[in-house]
């Protein structure tokens, strides 16, 4: 976690362009660092969370498994996407690039559900987990999603381990 906070945090001192951008020059260390964690973070998150989910399930059911995950990664994702950080995120981004120079509470209660949120009549479910809306939590609702297509496959592996290790 402390890896991806370092990649996050020096996100805006790199030469490649971010939502915020250091207007000096790019810092070396930072660029050489994002590069390498680029290629083994997120592999390495989804191959933990996968071994955790197989060892969860020797204590649940896949409908105990599969609340319990909507009440770990949904909720939070839902309520960050209201409250937390992209409101906050969203007003620093339109800021930052001169799309908007008002307050936050205006900014927030106007353009933020206004501009930035799908409010039209098809819902899209994966409009959330993008890369501009789902902002950092990208990774919990797509956790969420891989949870529930692999929770019967992880729960049968269960049943075949003699087999599979021959």
């Amino acid at each position: 976690m402390g890896t991806i906070f370092l990649y996050h945090s020096g996100r805006p001192f790199i030469f490649i362009p971010w939502h915020i951008t250091n207007p000096g020059p790019p810092d070396m260390v930072f660029t050489i660092t994002n590069i390498f964690v680029t290629g083994w973070i997120m592999p390495l998150f989804f191959t933990v969370s996968g071994i955790a989910t197989y060892f969860s399930l020797t204590r649940r059911s896949p409908e105990q498994y599969a609340k319990s995950r909507f009440l770990r990664l949904m909720v939070p994702f839902i309520f960050a996407i209201f409250v937390v950080i992209l409101p906050v995120h969203s007003y620093f981004d339109a800021v930052f690039n001169g799309y908007y120079t008002g307050s936050f509470i205006d900014y927030y209660a106007r353009i933020y559900f206004l501009n930035d949120f799908p409010l039209d009549l098809i819902p899209r479910l994966t409009y959330f987990a993008g890369a501009n809306q789902g902002i950092y939590l990208w990774y919990l609702f797509w956790l969420f999603v891989f949870s529930l297509i692999t929770v019967h496959f992880f729960k049968y592996l269960q049943g075949k381990e003699d087999k599979i290790s021959n």
